[in-house]
């Protein structure tokens, strides 16, 4: 009974965090599909659109990242199909414009994930 409310409640707890990653891809794939969105959000931060978009990017495929992480750590992934999916992120994680978002926004993620992407994955 004990080990089924645990279960439970890692189901619960990735499905919280499945939902708030979906909700900002959506943000993100909204802002740049629409050109008027991209204009303002890439001039509130100083930069061109362009570099916006790959910002925006870097920060999904980071989050996706987050994502099956936190998946595996909850025991909802097997160790093969997370050691495979490891190698997809690691080549991610290689890319400069991915890198260079991990370095400012890392702190925002839990300490685990921290140390899995820069202890295995860079």
């Amino acid at each position: 009974m004990q080990l089924e409310l645990k279960k439970q409640s890692l189901i619960s707890s990735s499905s919280i965090q499945h939902s708030i990653i979906n909700a900002h891809r959506d943000l993100y794939l909204e802002i740049i599909k629409n050109d008027e969105l991209l204009k303002v959000f890439s001039s509130s931060v100083n930069m061109d659109k362009e570099e916006a978009r790959q910002q925006m990017l870097a920060t999904m495929l980071i989050n996706h990242t987050l994502r099956i992480f936190l998946d595996y750590k909850n025991s909802m992934i097997e160790n093969i199909n997370f050691e495979n999916f490891a190698k997809d992120a690691a080549d991610l994680f290689s890319l400069p414009f991915v890198r260079s978002r991990w370095e400012e926004v890392k702190h925002f993620h839990p300490s685990s994930f921290r140390s899995y992407v820069d202890d295995k994955l860079l």
